[in-house]
C-alpha cells in the first residue's frame, strides 16, 4: 500500500513562508506605493524609515498566522480531492 506522509507542523511552514514573504514585501510594498503615488516609501526600501521594516514583519507575521491556522485549512479541506487526487 501507499505509505502515508506526515505534514511538517504547521509552524515550520509558517516561518518558511514568512522567511520568502518578508522580504518581497520589503520590495514591492514601495514600488507599489510610488505608482500610486504613496510619496513617504520610495522605490528603494533602504532609504524606507526603520518602522516601515517593523510594521511590515507585524503585519507579514499576523497574515501569515492568520492564513495558515484559520483561512487556509477550510478551502484546503474543501479542495482535498483536487490537491491530492490519490487520497
Amino acid at each position: 500500500g501507499r505509505k502515508a506522509v506526515v505534514p511538517p507542523p504547521k509552524y515550520k511552514g509558517a516561518l518558511l513562508i514568512l522567511l520568502g514573504l518578508y522580504p518581497l514585501l520589503l520590495i514591492v510594498l514601495p514600488v507599489v506605493g510610488e505608482l500610486f503615488g504613496e510619496s513617504r516609501y520610495l522605490a528603494v526600501p533602504i532609504t524606507v524609515e526603520p518602522e516601515f521594516f517593523t510594521s511590515t514583519l507585524i503585519s507579514a507575521t499576523i497574515v501569515v498566522a492568520l492564513m495558515t491556522w484559520v483561512a487556509r485549512p477550510g478551502p484546503t479541506k474543501l479542495f482535498q480531492r483536487w490537491v491530492d487526487p490519490a487520497r
